[in-house]
């Protein structure tokens, strides 16, 4: 199996723009030696890619657990300093009341039990492998066809509709958990995540960080400004538990930012919050053509 990861390792990629709970299909055109003429990888992988948050969600595959428990022996507590900073912004997000007391409560707790993975001290990028659907639908397919699971690739590629794929996913949740599980060591996965989703990391923070200087120095009249009190910036607890990468201080109130690299990307985040997610995020931006732009969230609810 140690030449699946070769293989993947070596794939063409520019990036996988599918990011973390998106949208996007990578062009690779690497190939298992044992692919079946009679099935399409390429067509196989986009069908499961367009099951999109089924794949790593719990009632779906469940693909994030089994990522967290392959990374789990690897992984460290988030430093003191950094919960201490963690904790002050929860209490201060409580306080104009993005959330009550018992989520409050929770968040914290929660806080003091996560852990993640660093590289040389630092955060990186395998930490967001576990919710990243593209890249993990290019995983799935590449084990099925490596380990010449026949009768499932048959069975994904003669499905028609996206119910009756998750049935047959579901059918056979144990087989791809345990060639995840028997596939992939934690550092696999770090080199993985190094060559494939790097350049999107990339992307996403220079997006951030323009948004944050086009904040600083928007007037949006009567010299008000939505001053950026925080940027979380990579592996966030924050940005991962409330979908915030920027709060922002306007009118005396603090606001709450997502942002996106794409207008599908917000698209599907503002589908997300009309069907009740994300209820403690204020304002999407997202780029389109260039141009910096903005969703109120609560006009959206």
């Amino acid at each position: 199996m140690k030449d699946l990861i070769i293989k993947i390792l070596r794939e063409q990629t520019d990036g996988l723009q599918g990011e973390f709970d998106f949208d996007g299909i990578p062009d690779i055109d690497g190939m298992p030696d044992n692919e079946p003429v009679s099935f399409n990888k390429e067509e196989i992988k986009n069908k499961i890619n367009n099951l999109n948050n089924f794949v790593h969600r719990r009632e779906g595959l469940g693909l994030q657990s089994v990522i967290d428990e392959i990374l789990k022996p690897i992984e460290k507590p988030i430093p003191e300093p950094e919960k201490r900073e963690v904790m002050e912004w929860l209490f201060k997000l409580q306080s104009h009341g993005k959330f009550d007391t018992r989520k409050l409560n929770y968040l914290i707790r929660t806080l003091h039990g996560t852990t993640r993975v660093e590289v040389d001290g630092k955060w990186h990028i395998v930490n967001k492998l576990n919710t990243h659907y593209t890249l993990l639908a290019e995983l799935i397919t590449d084990l099925l066809f490596e380990s010449e699971s026949n009768d499932v690739l048959q069975e994904i590629s003669e499905s028609n509709s996206n119910k009756q794929l998750q049935d047959i996913l579901l059918k056979n949740k144990d087989l791809i958990k345990n060639l995840f599980i028997d596939t992939f060591e934690p550092y696999d996965l770090v080199e993985i995540a190094d060559n494939k989703l790097g350049e999107t990391d990339r992307i996403g923070l220079a997006t951030e960080n323009e948004v944050v200087e086009f904040l600083n120095n928007k007037d949006w009249g009567g010299g008000n400004y939505m001053k950026v009190e925080r940027q979380g910036g990579d592996g966030d607890f924050i940005d991962m538990k409330l979908a915030t990468d920027l709060i922002v201080l306007f009118n005396g109130r603090y606001r709450t930012v997502q942002v996106k690299t794409s207008p599908s990307q917000a698209e599907r985040f503002k589908n997300d919050v009309k069907s009740g997610r994300y209820k403690e995020v204020d304002i999407l931006v997202y780029k389109e053509s260039g141009e910096i732009k903005f969703v109120n969230l609560n006009k959206e609810r």
